[in-house]
């Protein structure tokens, strides 16, 4: 069942298609796209820009929408898009397209993972956190420092997105501002080209922590993201200064997805947490009942039992 404040926001929409009718036959024609590649069609909400509480990690690496999967509606920021394509030059048809598709990806994958028994919303996690070690240095994940986002989300969502991206790639659907928002030198995210070398050793550990989470999405960039070879060069030399190999075996294996083969992708997710954040992963059984009462998630989370990776 859908919240109250959720379910007159999609109501609302009535009126909102009458002021701003451009905007909305821009969206029928994505949902149309969207539906011929994935094959579903999802409640949409659009909506002017991120809400503060919501201004995350992932928002300032581009954030252009969302797909809620506790309600199956996606939300598509489009103030945020048309404020990103002119101070960038970019089409804004061709970033709101690829905006909604994404999110319509992100809606389509809920189903094909239900359709093998896992359910990736969430993880068991020791409630001491997890222990990682780098150069002999242990440190404890409970947390990344910056956003408050936890570092399996972040990963596991940048997988669940190079999938996605990689789909929509096949049909000429690419993510034309993300590398514009990425490098650009007034924006947050210009941090991920900090080197290790003016850190302190706590500030080290963290700055590598951060990036091996963020690796995925990183890698998602620099497959999907339009740069030019020059700048592809340029960003696998600044990663690598950090990551040394794990370059390498995280783009292999990254490649390896399809992303209607939700089986190997659930297989390649534990292999790179395995591998990229040397971080012991496995698949456990989780009862439905434990998500919550049946009528909080979609009804096509239907079986008595899912797996879901434990830590």
């Amino acid at each position: 069942m859908k919240p109250l404040r959720l379910s007159l926001s999609l109501s609302a929409q009535v009126f909102k298609r009458i002021r701003d009718r451009d905007l909305y036959a821009e969206a029928y024609e994505a949902q149309k796209i969207g539906k011929q590649i994935f094959g579903i069609e999802v409640p949409f909400l659009l909506k002017g820009d991120i809400e503060p509480e919501s201004a995350t990690l992932t928002s300032q690496i581009g954030k252009l929408g969302e797909h809620d999967w506790r309600y199956d509606v996606i939300t598509v920021f489009h103030n945020r898009i048309r404020s990103l394509c002119a101070k960038h030059k970019i089409d804004f048809n061709s970033v709101f397209l690829f905006s909604f598709c994404h999110e319509v990806g992100h809606a389509k994958e809920q189903r094909l993972f239900e359709e093998v028994g896992f359910y990736p919303n969430t993880f068991k996690v020791p409630p001491q956190g997890i222990l990682i070690k780098i150069e002999s240095k242990e440190y404890c994940l409970r947390s990344l420092p910056i956003a408050g986002k936890e570092f399996y989300d972040i990963f596991s969502c940048g997988i669940q997105d190079f999938a996605i991206n990689k789909e929509l790639a096949k049909h000429g659907i690419r993510n034309k501002i993300a590398k514009k928002v990425f490098f650009s030198p007034d924006d947050d995210s210009h941090l991920l080209s900090q080197s290790p070398s003016i850190c302190t050793e706590l500030q080290k550990g963290n700055l590598i922590i951060e990036r091996l989470s963020l690796l995925p999405i990183v890698i998602d960039i620099y497959e999907n993201g339009e740069l030019t070879e020059n700048e592809k060069i340029n960003l696998k030399a600044a990663q690598k200064e950090i990551m040394g190999n794990k370059w390498e075996t995280t783009l292999s294996l990254l490649r390896e997805i399809e992303f209607f083969n939700p089986r190997r992708t659930k297989e390649i997710t534990l292999e790179l947490f395995n591998k990229t954040l040397e971080v012991p992963a496995w698949l456990g059984p989780c009862y439905r009942d434990s998500f919550g009462k049946r009528s909080t998630i979609p009804r096509f989370w239907n079986k008595d039992c899912y797996e879901v990776i434990r830590l």
